[in-house]
């Protein structure tokens, strides 16, 4: 049998009260989750991700990662990393994105809830404090988002926090330095469509699933059939 590249998968949103293409249905996300396995993928941690394995990740920190996402990562046994910006927790996006009409609520994650993730073997990840355009930082605000985040969560949570997804999926070499400098571990990306990244421990590679990504579509993401599915449907990205 044809053993499986390994995947890490990025998510934002897991809900059916908005169509925004980041937003996945509850019912396509356990289907996913039911898909992987089927296929003989195993859930693990980016500090083990290897052929046959797959990881699921969720960026920003929206609460239904808890109020969705969880109780299907709970039933198949799936354990997620959540990239979170600290200064987000706890409040609302309609308090962030100033002038921004959103048509249903859109809460962040609360401490209570990540430590509560924490506490069940899901891992808290930096998505930096602010969700700040890294590469356009000068060198000591770009240290300051990632060692306050750090610091921050780690205070919080009371556990180390070496995972980091950077915010839009936007580095560059000296951002990546600064991430290994502020005491990370590891770092994920999500390439832009058609891009290709040189793969090390911070730039793990990740797909991004996103609404339209259900049926054949998935399966052609998560078993790296991204270029047919370019050419027969090219939102599938």
């Amino acid at each position: 049998m044809t053993i499986l590249p390994g995947r890490i998968l990025a998510y934002h949103r897991i809900t059916a009260a908005n169509d925004s293409p980041l937003c996945v249905r509850p019912e396509d996300f356990r289907s996913q989750m039911r898909t992987l396995l089927t296929i003989g993928l195993s859930p693990t941690s980016l500090a083990d991700i290897a052929r046959g394995r797959f990881v699921v990740t969720f960026d920003d920190g929206y609460a239904d990662a808890y109020l969705e996402a969880l109780p299907i990562l709970d039933h198949y046994g799936v354990h997620a990393t959540v990239f979170v910006c600290p200064a987000y927790v706890g409040r609302h996006q309609r308090d962030i994105d100033k002038g921004v009409h959103l048509s249903e609520p859109t809460p962040f994650l609360t401490w209570e809830q990540l430590a509560e993730m924490a506490e069940q073997g899901h891992v808290i990840g930096s998505h930096g404090m602010t969700h700040r355009d890294l590469p356009a930082l000068a060198d000591d605000e770009l240290a300051e988002e990632l060692s306050a985040s750090r610091a921050s969560l780690e205070e919080r949570l009371g556990h180390r926090v070496v995972d980091f997804c950077y915010p839009r999926g936007r580095y560059d070499d000296r951002v990546v330095a600064a991430v290994a400098a502020a005491g990370y571990r590891r770092a994920v990306v999500t390439p832009a469509r058609g891009s290709r990244i040189a793969r090390g421990p911070f730039t793990q590679e990740r797909v991004g699933l996103h609404r339209e990504d259900v049926g054949w579509r998935f399966w052609a993401k998560v078993t790296r059939m991204r270029h047919l599915a370019g050419r027969l449907l090219p939102a599938a990205g």
